[in-house]
């Protein structure tokens, strides 16, 4: 498992000094969730890449005060159900394709990826997957979610979908995606995936 030092290492190297911001996201409640409380909330994501690495910036503001920040694991890793917590995840989808794969990534450290080969079917978890680096800020007005990330794809344009499941102090959860498709919520579906990575990484 990658060390704590080289995860520093890969988010200082990689972020803030060398990655190229390709997309900045906007990421919007699903109806369902359009209440009093997310129309405080706002959500956006900058998409960065550099030498093999794709960075998730995701960034809060508005009023977080009541959200459920899980704490840190002590020895985070591949974990499953991480959406029934808050989390953050990204969707790459080769265009053309009917496979795509799902990431994970949580404020206590732990992450999933998983390879699907086509809508929700043939699911098949990438626990030997490189650890994403993943850096948490947290206040009650705002936060900041970073994960350096490596992906490995062909130099082709990709659809992307970037999502967020915020879960509060009452267990409700809000649903955030670029776009949603359905009455529920679905990241997987492709009408999510509103962005396109144009080049390879």
């Amino acid at each position: 498992m990658i060390s704590l030092q080289r995860r520093r290492q890969i988010h200082n190297q990689c972020f803030y000094h060398r990655c190229l911001t390709i997309l900045e996201i906007k990421l919007n409640p699903h109806i369902t969730n359009q209440d009093h409380a997310t129309r405080k909330q706002n959500i956006v994501c900058i998409v960065g890449q550099q030498e093999g690495f794709l960075n998730l910036s995701y960034r809060g503001t508005g009023n977080f005060a009541d959200t459920l920040w899980e704490k840190h694991a002590k020895n985070p890793g591949f974990r499953d159900l991480l959406w029934e917590d808050t989390v953050f995840e990204a969707f790459i989808q080769p265009w053309g394709m009917q496979e795509y794969e799902e990431w994970n990534f949580s404020p206590t450290g732990n992450w999933a990826h998983y390879h699907f080969s086509a809508y929700r079917k043939g699911r098949k978890k990438l626990a030997k997957t490189q650890p994403p680096a993943i850096n948490c800020i947290l206040e009650p007005s705002k936060f900041g979610f970073q994960v350096d990330v490596r992906i490995q794809r062909k130099k082709e344009p990709a659809a992307i979908g970037i999502c967020a499941v915020i879960k509060d102090k009452n267990s409700n959860q809000t649903y955030w995606a670029i776009r949603h498709s359905y009455k529920a919520p679905d990241f997987h579906h492709q009408e999510s995936f509103g962005a396109t990575l144009n080049t390879g990484i």
